[in-house]
């Protein structure tokens, strides 16, 4: 093929272009001669260059033919062409959008601010949500799914894993700008484990010790070792100036749990009530005190609506450009909005067997017929829409002792029938298996909400080919707990389980868990198991504890005591001018903040500079 270019082009032109001598005795039917030489004259007195002058140029059309013209027109076209493509393409390698400084991003929430307390705030989602916003911790989880240090500078932990000694980073600022030391962290710990104060965090920090050496260090002393330690200090910290003359009484009744002074990366500004009082929106402003990356949003305003449908109605109508936790029925309405961003929640959905209820389900193999019967892929791509994540064990994918060879049960109606067969369990003549006097017949539990119920559905179909007789029974969220989770009233159990910052399966798995209060939902024993996840606890090396993880998952899957199904999703639908959102997983749906300083809506042309 042959290659053309600018410079060939105009080399190619002016050899075929006729000289200044030729320019006016090639067509003499331009003029006389003696008109002629007189312009012949007038142009070689502005240059005798071969390639014409600009003052030249200005006499083409007196010398060219018509046919010239028209070839030196479509020439002229391609050079101007061709300088654009290249310039474009210089342009493109080195002229950049990047983030700009400005603009105040509206989001919704279903719901009322009670407490911008990072202390009281655990228990209710808009407070939650809140408090990422306007309060940091000693720790965070990052973007990466990392933890980190946040307020901490370095974090030193005793060879026994019983002593914490935190470092804080220099010349902290709370958003009023005054000092943040170490007194305002063991004030804030002192407090969470103070019964009167009635913390949700009181469990965690009951038997922890705190103790102040000087202005920025801070040691925390623990009865035991306890490797999930660090997680706990991802909670937000509390100024002792502000709150220095609060009492345990007045603590929840305080003006500050609605106007607070905090450390994170926005800051209060105000807030509006309707006529009746109720709390209808906040101002929040960025923080200049902040010690993280500045935002490059000036300002968050966050609506409140009365429940989750008002607060869909209001991103319809365009009054907030963002909300969070968009249930599946709702997906398509929400596209047309603007861009759906899924995040990949630490919450895992699970059948969780109780064996002590149900005869048949005691039998491993029919267990392991069923794990073979459970059809992940499509259950996610058919019932999920795609909102979710196959998984095959205990632990998720990006957390510490992640086991991705784990054994897997595919779906596999072949094997699973073999399975029933060659143990004895045979179809009657309704189609339902059956070995000695004993029949696979079940039902499976379930929360009564839309989606769950679709997913229990479609597992009892899959299951009911291979001769299993499944009768679902939907239970009201309001009574779950009490009728159904505390006195273990199910034999399968479609639910979830909710991990922190930190992996440790200790509260769904270890024998002690089993009681009412506990959340080992298959009330399962084993002993391998127990000793795992202790000694996992207990150390403070990784890779023993990803050693002691790796066991526990072998065990789990080897003896099937539940199908795992899928990895959460948390849905949040945005303006389409929203970018920077780097998380793809989170805890929960309120750190969907925590990487809120990157997010930004205005962009501005950069150069920059990039190699081959």
């Amino acid at each position: 093929m042959r290659r053309f270019s600018v410079q060939g082009v105009w080399s190619w032109l002016t050899a075929r272009l006729p000289s200044g001598d030729q320019w006016f005795h090639r067509h003499p039917q331009f003029g006389h001669p003696e008109t002629i030489r007189q312009d012949h004259q007038l142009v070689f007195g502005l240059s005798r260059a071969r390639i014409p002058t600009t003052r030249q140029l200005r006499y083409v059309g007196q010398v060219l033919s018509p046919g010239e013209q028209s070839w030196v027109r479509r020439l002229s076209t391609l050079a101007i062409i061709a300088a654009l493509v290249l310039l474009g393409s210089f342009l493109n390698r080195h002229i950049a959008l990047v983030p700009q400084t400005g603009g105040t991003l509206t989001e919704g929430l279903s719901g009322v601010p009670q407490y911008l307390n990072p202390a009281l705030a655990r228990l209710n989602t808009v407070d939650a949500e809140l408090t990422t916003l306007t309060f940091r911790g000693l720790m965070i989880m990052n973007a990466d799914f990392q933890l980190v240090p946040d307020l901490a500078e370095r974090v030193d932990v005793s060879p026994d894993g019983k002593t914490y000694t935190i470092t804080l980073k220099p010349n902290l600022r709370w958003s009023d700008g005054e000092p943040l030391t170490a007194d305002d962290v063991t004030y804030t710990f002192e407090l969470l484990s103070d019964p009167a104060y009635q913390s949700p965090y009181l469990q965690l920090f009951r038997a922890v010790k705190v103790e102040r050496p000087d202005r920025r260090t801070v040691v925390f002393r623990l009865p035991e070792p306890l490797a999930p330690f660090l997680s706990y200090l991802t909670v937000g910290l509390l100024p002792e100036h502000a709150w220095v003359d609060s009492t345990p009484q007045s603590f929840a009744l305080a003006e500050l749990n609605l106007k607070p002074i905090g450390n994170g990366p926005f800051a209060f500004h105000s807030l509006a009530k309707d006529r009746a009082g109720n709390i209808k929106s906040y101002q929040l402003t960025r923080n200049k005190y902040f010690h993280g990356p500045a935002p490059y949003l000036d300002r968050m305003v966050i609506k409140f609506f009365p429940d989750y449908e008002a607060a869909l109605e209001g991103l319809k109508m365009h009054a907030v450009d963002a909300l969070g936790g968009i249930r599946l029925e709702d997906l398509d309405d929400v596209r047309r909005v603007g861009t759906i961003k899924p995040f990949g929640l630490s919450q895992l959905t699970a059948v969780f067997i109780n064996q002590k209820t149900n005869g048949a389900l005691k039998a491993k193999e029919a267990r392991l017929a069923l794990a073979y019967a459970t059809d992940r892929s499509a259950l996610v791509t058919d019932v999920l829409d795609g909102t979710g994540r196959p998984i095959v064990g205990p632990i998720l994918p990006g957390y510490l002792g992640y086991n991705p060879y784990l054994k897997r049960y595919d779906f596999d109606l072949e094997t699973a029938n073999r399975i029933l067969e060659d143990n004895g369990w045979k179809r009657t003549d309704g189609g339902i298996r059956q070995k000695g006097s004993q029949q696979l017949t079940f039902t499976f539990t379930v929360v009564d909400q839309p989606t769950l119920v679709a997913v229990a559905n479609r597992l009892a179909k899959d299951w009911r080919q291979i001769g299993a007789q499944v009768e679902i029974k939907a239970v009201d969220i309001n009574h779950i707990q009490k009728d159904v989770l505390r006195p273990r009233n199910y034999e399968a159990l479609l639910f979830g389980q909710i991990f922190t910052t930190d992996p440790d399966p200790y509260p769904f798995w270890h024998s002690s868990q089993q009681k009412e209060t506990g959340f080992n939902l298959s009330i399962f024993f084993n002993k391998k198991i127990d000793q795992d996840l202790e000694h996992a606890r207990r150390t403070t090396s990784n890779d023993e504890r990803a050693t002691d993880y790796f066991d526990f998952q072998n065990v789990v899957a080897e003896e099937v005591p539940a199908i795992f199904l899928y990895q959460n999703l948390y849905l949040c639908v945005h303006s389409k001018n929203l970018r920077g959102i780097k998380a793809d997983r989170i805890v929960s749906g309120t750190d969907r903040y925590l990487d809120i300083s990157s997010w930004y809506l205005r962009t501005r042309p950069s150069w920059v500079t990039k190699k081959d």
